[in-house]
């Protein structure tokens, strides 16, 4: 299914950029140049990604960001900040240390690629098509195509890992002659898959009974009618991408927090210190305080005998 992106965006040149750089990648982009307008948009289709500027004529972009993150269906949806404010370094520090703060944040000028790159580690976008534009569907034709290729991807994954897993076992007792027709047919059974499967995919998906037949563990061929091809096996390993990529993301931010932590029960501890050494000094002053006053008061009463001698 093609990806939802909504971009609050008014300068014309950087609308134009967006558009020439999503055209044919499966994206349906949906460019609005108003805030109340997009909020509105936004509610009535819920997007998988939100690109939104702060310079915005009659709303601020971070009120945008503010009334977005309150609502309740839409606050999961990511959303990346871009500014051309000479500043904005500054700004979007500052505004990361809110509760209604963004995924990311950009600075504009940008080159569409980089821009893309950060887009591609919250969902995922696909290469252009060599043979045209992505063919538009409907919704529920989409969503059935989209499990079909799911399930036949598992499915080849499955049995490709469980095949190989299978060669490993009996390499170590068959004979040469045997270990190389075994991999004969591997190579001819993964010919008729419609695009290779990396290792970590594979493993990440599969796990292999111990009972296994090598009958049973021959991959099937895809359905004829099923509609899957290279396009699609890219753009499922485009979102194994971008999962793996949001993990990483997740991680980083995991430990910046555990990090600020640190920092901060440091400086709680070095005040309680302070703390406990300004009360020392305190009752400190105290003591010579009052030994001050007891040494003036025996300073009068010899003031007061020398007088009446």
């Amino acid at each position: 299914m093609a990806q939802r992106i909504l971009a609050f965006e008014s300068d014309p040149s950087f609308s134009e950029l967006l558009e020439e750089g999503f055209a044919g990648r499966g994206v349906a982009l949906d460019i609005v140049a108003d805030g109340s307008a997009g909020l509105e948009r936004a509610a009535e289709e819920r997007p998988d990604l939100i690109l939104l500027s702060i310079e915005l004529p009659s709303m601020n972009g971070f009120l945008v960001c503010k009334k977005l993150k309150k609502n309740a269906e839409l606050k999961d949806v990511p959303l990346i900040i871009l500014s051309s404010d000479a500043n904005a370094e500054e700004i979007f520090e500052q505004h990361r240390k809110l509760r209604t703060r963004a995924e990311d944040y950009l600075r504009k000028p940008i080159a569409f690629d980089e821009l893309l790159e950060r887009v591609r580690a919250y969902v995922a976008v696909p290469e252009p098509r060599a043979d045209g534009p992505y063919p538009a569907r409907a919704a529920d034709a989409t969503e059935e195509h989209r499990g079909v290729v799911d399930e036949e991807i598992e499915a080849f994954a499955d049995d490709a890992f469980d095949a190989l897993l299978i060669e490993e076992g009996e390499s170590s007792d068959a004979p040469p002659a045997a270990e190389a027709s075994a991999g004969e047919d591997a190579s001819e059974t993964m010919a008729g898959m419609p695009a290779p499967v990396e290792a970590e995919e594979i493993i990440a998906l599969t796990s292999v009974p111990p009972d296994a037949s090598a009958e049973s563990l021959a991959p099937a061929a895809p359905p004829e009618d099923s509609g899957m091809g290279t396009a699609d096996a890219d753009a499922y390993r485009s979102e194994l991408a971008a999962a793996q990529q949001r993990a990483r993301n997740l991680e980083a931010q995991l430990e910046g927090a555990r990090a600020a932590t640190a920092v901060a029960e440091e400086a709680r501890a070095r005040a309680e210190q302070e703390r406990d050494a300004a009360t020392g000094a305190a009752g400190e002053a105290t003591g010579w305080r009052e030994r001050a006053e007891a040494f003036e008061a025996k300073i009068g009463e010899l003031e007061a005998e020398v007088a009446k001698a």
